[in-house]
């Protein structure tokens, strides 16, 4: 599945503590932040618990997977804002055949 979605958002930090620290008080007010966002996820498991999948061949469970990117750009551009970052992010779970019909995650 692919997701393709924008984010605006207006922050404002106030209220600090006498003992925050000096990076936070210079960050103290108003910031905006522009960005957009791609996400593909790839879920081939049937059951969620145990990362598994039925598999029509073998009459047996196999093992399944399941795969998230996330990449989200902000401040380039057109996009403007205060924040001006790339985050890059990686899920993966995949479920390994111990034996026939059981599964180590």
């Amino acid at each position: 599945m692919h997701e393709f979605s924008y984010e605006g958002v207006i922050r404002h930090l106030s209220s600090l503590t006498p003992t925050a620290s000096l990076s936070m008080r210079e960050a103290a007010g108003f910031s905006s932040k522009s960005s957009l966002s791609y996400t593909y996820t790839l879920d081939t498991r049937q059951d969620k618990v145990l990362c598994t999948r039925f598999d029509r061949n073998s009459l047996a469970t196999a093992p399944g997977l399941y795969l998230k990117v996330h990449n989200e750009i902000a401040g380039l551009g057109l996009l403007g804002g205060d924040a001006k970052f790339y985050k890059g992010q990686v899920e993966a779970k995949v479920g390994l055949g111990v034996t026939k019909g059981l599964v180590c995650l």
